[in-house]
C-alpha cells in the first residue's frame, strides 16, 4: 500500500463522506464547504487518489491552534498514517504557532 500524504485538504464531499464513515455522523455540505475554507492548515492521505484520512489546524493564527479532524478510514486503521499525518501537523505548528514568529 502506497501512501501520499499532502498539505492539501479534501474536497467537502470527501470530508463529509470520511466524518460519515469514521462515525461522526452526516455534515452538511455546505457547512463542511465553510469550515474546510476557514482551517490554517489541511493534510491529507491518499491511496489510488482514495481520500483514507485527513487531519486539519484550526485556530485564529497568532495565539490560538487546534488539531481537529484527525480521521483515518476504518480499512486503513493501524496502519501508521495517523502518525503521518500527525507528523505533517506537528512540523506545521512549528513553524506557525512559535512565539518567535511574532517577534
Amino acid at each position: 500500500m502506497k501512501v501520499k500524504i499532502n498539505a492539501i485538504g479534501p474536497s467537502a464531499k470527501e470530508f463529509v463522506q470520511l466524518r460519515t464513515d469514521v462515525g461522526w455522523g452526516d455534515t452538511d455540505l455546505n457547512m463542511a464547504a465553510l469550515s474546510l475554507e476557514q482551517s490554517l492548515f489541511h493534510v491529507t492521505a491518499r491511496v489510488d487518489s482514495k481520500l483514507v484520512g485527513m487531519g486539519r489546524v484550526i485556530g485564529d493564527g497568532a495565539l490560538f491552534f487546534y488539531i481537529q479532524d484527525l480521521a483515518v478510514h476504518p480499512n486503513y486503521q493501524q496502519t501508521g498514517i495517523g502518525g503521518m499525518l500527525m507528523a505533517q501537523i506537528e512540523s506545521w505548528l512549528a513553524d506557525n504557532a512559535s512565539a518567535q514568529r511574532l517577534v
